[in-house]
Parts: C-alpha cells; structure tokens; sequence
C-alpha cells in the first residue's frame, strides 16, 4: 500500500465514520418494542452446525438479513422462500459487497439504489421484492450518497414485511445478473480512485449533472412486485 493509498483508506473511512455519527447515532436512543435475543455470531461460523441448530431452534417464520456472510444449503433449504437479504445496491447492476460504492467508483449514479431480494443459492440473483433508486441532491458527496441507499433499504425492507402479512406475493426475476464485486475488490487503490474525484469536483460535477437531468423528470416508481395479488 503506498503513502497515498494509505491517506485515502484513512480519509475514507474517517468520513464514514463521521457521517454516521452524525445520521445515525440518534437511533441508538429508540426505546424497542419487545426485548428479542440478541446474539452474535463470530465472522466465518454462520454456516456451522452450532449457529445452523441455533436457527433451527427458533423455528423463524421469516429471515431478514443485512450484510454477513452467505447463506448455506441446510439453512437455505430449511426455509425456503422465507429468507429475504436487503441489498444495499441495484440488482441487475451490482451484486455482493460494497454496491453502494462502485456506482460511485464507476460514476453510475443511477445505479444507486437498494432492492429487497429473496434469496437463492446465488449472490443476490433471488426474486426481487422491491427495488428503488435514491434521489439525489447537489448537497450529496459520496458518504450521503451512500447513507442513503441504507435509509432507503431500510424503509423497501419495512414496506415488504408489512405486506407479507396481507398475502404479498413475490416475485419479479431478476432478467439481468450485473456486476459481481467480492470483498476483495474493495481495496486502497479504489477508495484513492473515489477521494481524487472528491477533491476534483469530478464528484460533485457528477452529482450536479445528474440532478439536473433528473430534474423535470417524473418521480421513479418503487419497484414492489405482487403488490395487488
């Protein structure tokens, strides 16, 4: 990793860390509903027959995930069609890690969104749920771009639960399976990609120019499949 490399990853993430302190530290102080268990389970043993019995134990009528590791068989074929993932990306686009940042990183702004998916033996290749993109600002940088898919999967993944009460039905194929990005394409050398943009105002330029295009446009649809079923 060179000096440069080293100051973007830094600068990076210090901008992370503050625009969530500054967004989302207030959800901290939400006094909960019910008092469910928490546990946690170590980074690697998801699909090991401890957490795999834990899960079992439960006997959940549904599984929402966000982020972890992959899902195996036994726990995919226990509960089928019960086990949705909020993805933080466009489906179709974008699959695996970090699809709130490669938009960016390939300045396809519009391709910045979040889907709610359920999921199969791919890397969010399951029935899309509900997909929506952001709207964007000419106040937006890179860390509000991306706080937003976040808010916005958040809310597609509410949306979706309640109605699964009132006989939703899913779901709409993905026709197109997109990018695939690993967690080890997200590296020093990206990330100092994106902070010469920022500094640039290529960013910026970007974000201005797709508000403007957006403008006089009418307000996307949300994407929520079986809603009238």
């Amino acid at each position: 990793m060179s000096k440069l490399e080293r100051e973007a990853w830094h600068w990076f993430f210090n901008r992370r860390d503050k625009f969530e302190q500054q967004t989302f530290s207030s959800a901290k102080n939400l006094k909960p509903k019910n008092l469910p268990e928490i546990f946690h389970v170590p980074e690697g043993e998801l699909n090991t027959p401890k957490w795999e019995n834990k899960i079992h134990t439960m006997d959940p009528d549904l599984i929402v995930l966000f982020g972890g590791s992959l899902i195996g068989d036994k726990i995919l074929n226990k509960y089928p069609e019960r086990i949705l993932n909020l993805h933080i990306g466009i489906t179709g686009e974008y699959r695996g890690s970090s699809c709130n940042f490669w938009p960016i990183h390939d300045r396809r702004l519009e391709c910045l969104g979040a889907t709610l998916i359920q999921i199969n033996q791919g890397i969010d290749t399951g029935g899309i749920l509900a997909q929506e993109i952001i709207k964007i600002e000419e106040t937006d940088d890179e860390q509000s771009l991306m706080g937003k898919t976040i808010i916005l999967g958040v809310e597609l993944a509410i949306e979706v639960i309640k109605k699964l009460g009132q006989n939703f039905s899913p779901r709409l194929d993905l026709n197109n399976n997109g990018s695939l990005f690993l967690k080890k394409d997200f590296g020093p050398q990206t990330v100092l990609k994106v902070k010469k943009m920022v500094e640039s105002l290529g960013l910026k330029n970007s974000i201005k120019s797709h508000f403007r295009s957006q403008k006089n446009k009418p307000t996307p649809q949300r994407l929520l499949s079986a809603l009238h079923k």
